[in-house]
């Protein structure tokens, strides 16, 4: 069997992370989220491991639902037990009630430890405004003929 990369590492990691999400499986994603977690939102909020494990696993909670990332460019930089992530991402569907699509990029930084990866950080930068409903046809027009 071939020797698994820290890049393959990682993406088995985004998968379970992803999957344990949307079950809301507070114990597994406890393991994945490092003590010392921050997260910065796209408004510029901190929020830490506490506050992200109430957001996704409360019953009442639908912070995944009808939500979809796709990563159009990733780059890893690997210094020991610690690898960072910056990736270029469209992002489809609602967080926390609020319409996301856009384009952002995200960093995520993971360190090792005894009992695999675990994400210390994690940044969302929006690199266009989130597109909104209520935003269709109200630009005007763009051919500079106004």
């Amino acid at each position: 069997m071939a020797d698994v990369t820290i890049e393959q590492q990682l993406e088995q990691f985004k998968r379970d992370f992803y999957e344990a999400t949307q079950r809301k499986d507070r114990a597994v994603l406890e393991q994945m989220i490092h003590d010392e977690f921050a997260f910065i939102d796209p408004e510029g909020q901190i929020v830490d491991k506490a506050h992200c494990l109430y957001s996704i696993t409360h019953p009442n909670s639908h912070f995944a639902e009808n939500f979809r990332r796709t990563e159009r460019k990733v780059s890893i930089s690997i210094n020991g037990n610690t690898a960072t992530e910056v990736a270029d991402v469209e992002l489809h569907g609602t967080l926390k009630g609020e319409d996301r699509t856009g384009f952002y990029i995200n960093t995520a930084t993971y360190v090792r430890g005894p009992d695999g990866w675990q994400m210390l950080g994690n940044t969302l930068r929006p690199t266009s405004p989130p597109r909104r409903a209520d935003d269709v046809g109200e630009r005007g027009s763009q051919n500079g003929a106004d």
